[in-house]
């Protein structure tokens, strides 16, 4: 991980520390702020747009909309990339375009070409998040088909996103 950043890292946050807060996702401000569950201490914000989420293992999920297809994605605050899984690529065939083929390194250790691509518009809510890009990638073995495909820095970076784990609430201020 620190070669293909290029920086050293001294260790990761993950999901099992980041679920005891309140967490705010600020990236025009590059700014991440944990607020403690035990004192209500995030008020919210009344005006942005309250997505309801489910947990699968330490991960999020909710639906996203794409061209009247509605898939149910996980947020990985990790991820630099988001990914669709293979199933969507010929479906969503018309609503992408073609960025290039690249190499995708898995935690198996083995790697593999996918396809990049520059999806038009998709909506969680009532929000669009235009021409973001995702690789098409065959993870479901992972995840079994309880999702569809993986959103990260791409989809957080856009909006202020704040992840409420414990009343299973995403916020994102427009």
């Amino acid at each position: 991980l620190e070669e293909a950043v290029g920086t050293e890292i001294l260790g990761l946050i993950g999901a099992e520390f980041l679920k005891r807060y309140v967490v705010q996702y600020d990236y025009s401000n590059q700014k991440i702020t944990l607020f403690s569950n035990a004192s209500n201490s995030y008020a919210g914000d009344s005006q942005g747009q309250s997505i309801n989420f489910e947990m699968l293992g330490n991960i999020p999920v909710f639906e996203i909309t794409i061209a009247n297809k509605t898939l149910r994605v996980g947020l990985d605050s990790g991820a630099e990339q988001a990914m669709l899984f293979l199933k969507w690529e010929a479906p969503l065939s018309t609503y992408y375009s073609f960025l290039e083929e690249i190499e995708l390194n898995g935690a198996d250790k083995n790697s593999r070409m996918t396809k990049k691509v520059s999806l038009n518009a998709f909506e969680v809510g009532t929000l669009t998040y235009k021409n973001q890009s995702f690789l098409f990638a065959d993870m479901n073995n992972s995840f079994g088909s309880d999702i569809d495909g993986l959103l990260g820095y791409e989809f957080l970076s856009q909006y202020k996103t704040t992840i409420d784990y414990e009343n299973r609430k995403i916020l994102i201020s427009s």
